[in-house]
């Protein structure tokens, strides 16, 4: 047990030394690279990250593959699976909904937001359904059910491979 809780420690201060703001862990190494002051929402893989480029137009780029996607509206939130596809945030005539790099837009609603992505190709994201912000997967439909107890604010859903 002492020797489980010393590799703790030791891995979290060797993490936490190796890895300043700004910058991205990966596996087998502990920093792929550093995203800078021009780059935000950085998203990892484990080998490859993807950040949104603060330029005009907005940007989506990746270490690896460079430019994504540029658009002239917003861009925002991208996520990254296994396979390398990833989704994120654009602002359209219809509000802002989730695009993929391989499939295209992947949502019509109202508007939605904060996506995550596994490497099934299921995506989460935060969408206003009947006026209602509400968790949806993008295989199984609405996750969370509110009734009208009031205003929800909803961030960030996550999706694991499990």
């Amino acid at each position: 047990m002492r020797r489980s809780v010393a590799i703790a420690l030791l891995f979290a201060v060797l993490f936490a030394s190796s890895v300043a703001d700004g910058q991205v862990p990966c596996a087998g190494s502990f920093v792929c690279s550093q995203v800078g002051p021009a780059g935000t929402e950085p998203a990892t893989n484990g080998v490859e990250f993807v950040y949104r480029a603060d330029t005009s137009p907005s940007t989506i780029v990746s270490n690896l593959r460079g430019t994504l996607v540029t658009h002239d509206g917003s861009l925002g939130d991208p996520d990254i699976s296994s396979a390398g596809e990833v989704v994120y945030e654009r602002q359209t005539a219809g509000g802002i909904q989730i695009f993929s790099t391989t499939r295209g837009q992947l949502t019509s609603g109202d508007g939605a937001s904060d996506p995550s992505l596994n490497s099934l190709g299921e995506v989460v994201y935060v969408e206003l359904v009947g006026g209602t912000q509400q968790v949806v997967s993008s295989l199984r439909g609405p996750l969370t059910v509110f009734g009208a107890a009031g205003p929800v604010d909803l961030r960030d859903p996550a999706i694991d491979d499990s």
